[in-house]
């Protein structure tokens, strides 16, 4: 699925119990973050899509397939915008955000998250959206869910 980790409270019921959890306290804020994003003292030097178009090939020699060429791995790289989402994913979303900000925490850049946004996630709003561009390191890297942490505890 394109969407990666999110963090939402989990409602007390699911979407076909009778009684809807309490309602969340209205943003005021748009959906990129108001405080510096950035850890310079982290940052990462490269992007997902060029992490995946490195590690392109030792997948598919993983999987005993033929090596691509730089440009399928260039592709390959790009496409992670253009990922779907899971099947259940859009009406999910569309539910918990009527009870919940939703915060994004992402392995992905904010440009392939954008567009994945737009195309496979319609009417979804998110609070704030935490990409490893933003923070400086990949998931599972602690400091990713410190950043979280510190983040929604700001809000």
């Amino acid at each position: 699925m394109a969407v990666e980790s999110r963090t939402a409270s989990t409602p007390t019921s699911s979407p076909s119990s009778h009684r809807p959890p309490t309602p969340k306290k209205e943003s005021s804020t748009p959906s990129t973050p108001s405080k510096k994003t950035t850890n310079p003292s982290t940052r990462i030097s490269y992007t997902y899509s060029s992490l995946l178009a490195k590690i392109h090939p030792l997948l598919l020699s993983e999987l005993n397939l033929p090596a691509p060429t730089e440009q399928q791995s260039r592709t390959f790289g790009e496409s992670i915008g253009s990922w779907p989402a899971f099947q259940d994913t859009l009406a999910t979303l569309h539910f918990l955000q009527k009870y919940f900000k939703l915060v994004v925490l992402s392995n992905t850049d904010r440009a392939p998250f954008a567009a994945t946004n737009a195309a496979q996630l319609p009417g979804v709003r998110f609070d704030a959206m935490l990409t490893a561009q933003d923070i400086g390191s990949y998931k599972p890297d602690e400091r990713n869910f410190e950043y979280l942490l510190r983040y929604v505890e700001g809000e």
